[in-house]
C-alpha cells in the first residue's frame, strides 16, 4: 500500500485564524455596543460573548481575546471605583438573572394571590348553592304549611 498525500493543513489553519479574527471583532463590537448602552453598569463576560453570537465562553477565554477581557475587567474597575467613591451610577448590576429572579417572585405573589381569589371565589359559590337550595326548602316548607292552613 502506497503511502497518499494528505496534502496540506494551510487551509485549515487559515480558516481557524478566520474565526479567531471574525470572534474577536464580534467581541469588540458588543463592548464598543455596551460602552455606549450602559456606560455605567458592571458588564459580565457572559454578557459579552453571548451578545457576538458566540456559543461558549472558549474564545473569550482564549489568550488571543487577553485585550478583550482586559478591556472588560477594566470598564468593571472603574465602575466599581466610581461606586465605591459615591458617583451618581447604577450601583447594583443588573443582568437578566436578576430580572428574571425578581419577575418570578412577582409570580409567585401573584400566583399566590389568584390563588386566594381563587378559593374564595369557590368558598361564596359554595355559600350560595347551599343557601339556594335552602331557601328552595323553606319555600316548599312554607308553600305546604299554607296549603295546610287553607284547607
Amino acid at each position: 500500500m502506497k503511502n497518499k498525500p494528505r496534502g496540506s493543513q494551510v487551509g485549515l489553519k487559515k480558516n481557524r485564524e478566520d474565526t479567531k479574527a471574525k470572534n474577536t471583532s464580534a467581541m469588540w463590537a458588543v463592548i464598543q455596543r455596551l460602552r455606549k448602552e450602559k456606560p455605567s453598569v458592571i458588564w459580565s463576560y457572559k454578557e459579552v460573548w453571548w451578545g457576538a453570537g458566540l456559543k461558549s465562553h472558549v474564545p473569550l477565554s482564549s489568550p488571543w481575546n487577553v485585550s478583550v477581557r482586559g478591556a472588560i475587567d477594566a470598564h468593571n474597575a472603574e465602575v466599581q471605583q466610581r461606586i465605591e467613591q459615591g458617583s451618581p451610577v447604577l450601583a447594583q448590576r443588573r443582568t437578566q438573572r436578576d430580572a428574571n429572579r425578581e419577575l418570578q417572585k412577582q409570580i409567585k405573589v401573584l400566583t399566590a394571590e389568584r390563588d386566594l381569589a381563587l378559593s374564595k371565589i369557590a368558598v361564596y359559590e359554595a355559600d350560595a348553592d347551599y343557601y339556594r337550595a335552602e331557601c328552595q326548602n323553606l319555600t316548599l316548607i312554607n308553600t305546604r304549611l299554607r296549603q295546610r292552613r287553607s284547607e
